[in-house]
């Protein structure tokens, strides 16, 4: 199902459906750890990624794709880091 959340999110497991800061929370922080899978769109001010992400990602702040980082999808974001090995 869909999650709204507030302040951080770290994702072990998976979700499917998508994953949404509440409005109004500029430090919001979506980390997705290596073993960690979402699938569906994920919307935050900061999101971290390190495992895999089937869907969109629309960060109004910041994106980290690590080296483990899988994304299948579009990446809307202001700022973006990019380690090597990322996909």
């Amino acid at each position: 199902g869909d999650v709204l959340f507030s302040g951080g999110l770290y994702v072990e497991g998976s979700i499917i459906g998508s994953v949404v800061a509440e409005e109004g929370c500029p430090d919001a922080v979506v980390t997705l750890s290596e073993q960690g899978v979402i699938e569906g769109e994920v919307r935050a001010p900061q999101v971290v990624v390190s495992g895999t992400l089937r869907g969109d990602v629309y960060a109004s702040g910041k994106i980290v794709l690590t080296p483990k980082a899988r994304v299948q999808g579009n990446i809307y974001y202001d700022v973006v880091e990019m380690a090597a090995g990322a996909m």
